[in-house]
């Protein structure tokens, strides 16, 4: 019993790989976020998120999954592009393309295929499942929810910080960065575990989260790729 759960909890294990989605995209600022855990498609983004959104300028929004909170069923394409129309359009408005890689294991809606593409206000957005591989201007960057490491998010939340606490940070996005095959040079973010964080020797990061969860509060936080350059984990708490 034990055994079966682990594998259901950890899929990584057996091997079992997430589609990767390449996308070549410009230059510009890249802004990483995740759990945002709105309730439905009639809630908005954090003001401070669309705010920091205007006036950096950020050309790319990366959301890495858990947008939702009790959307995880399967939607068809044109109902799927009206509930984000809503809910993310007002970022498209000031200039953004919207990239959202959903979790696979609970919160976010199920899409149809793989890869979707929609217009939005002027830019675009995309829906990808599994693995989002952006390439711009020398940065290859991945982001994925983290459900690979472990679908249970409690879980993985108490492995990282035992983990952290032994010397071992960011342990969970090391071993989905290794077992993705993702190439050292190269960046990996994701949430999932609401605790936020960057590595700069592994090039692995944690966006954190906007919603308290299970006794962790809300980091606030994103990361940021400015100009495509060196990540910045940045806070709104204040």
């Amino acid at each position: 019993m034990l055994l079966a759960y682990f594998i259901y909890a950890h899929p990584w294990s057996l091997g079992l790989k997430r589609p990767i989605i390449k996308v070549k995209v410009a230059g510009g600022s890249i802004a990483v976020i995740s759990d945002l855990h709105l309730r439905d498609a009639r809630s908005k983004v954090n003001p401070a998120i669309n705010e920091f959104i205007l006036n950096m300028n950020v050309k790319y929004v990366i959301i890495a999954g858990d947008l939702f909170d009790r959307y995880h069923r399967g939607f068809d394409q044109r109902r799927l592009h009206l509930i984000l129309a809503s809910t993310l359009g007002d970022l498209c408005k000031m200039g953004a393309n919207v990239y959202y890689v959903v979790s696979s294991s609970s919160h976010d809606p199920i899409p149809p295929k793989d890869f979707i593409k929609f217009p939005c206000y002027g830019g675009e957005m995309l829906v990808a499942k599994g693995v989002l591989a952006l390439e711009a201007e020398g940065l290859t960057l991945y982001v994925t929810h983290g459900d690979y490491a472990s679908r249970n998010g409690f879980l993985a939340r108490l492995i990282e910080r035992v983990a952290s606490a032994l010397g071992q940070r960011l342990l969970l996005e090391r071993r989905v960065k290794k077992a993705l095959g993702i190439p050292q040079d190269s960046w990996l973010v994701m949430g999932h575990t609401h605790l936020p964080g960057v590595d700069y020797r592994r090039r692995v990061a944690n966006c954190g989260a906007w919603q308290p969860h299970l006794f962790v509060k809300a980091s606030k936080t994103l990361i940021l790729f400015k100009d495509c350059k060196r990540p910045l984990l940045l806070s709104f708490t204040a």
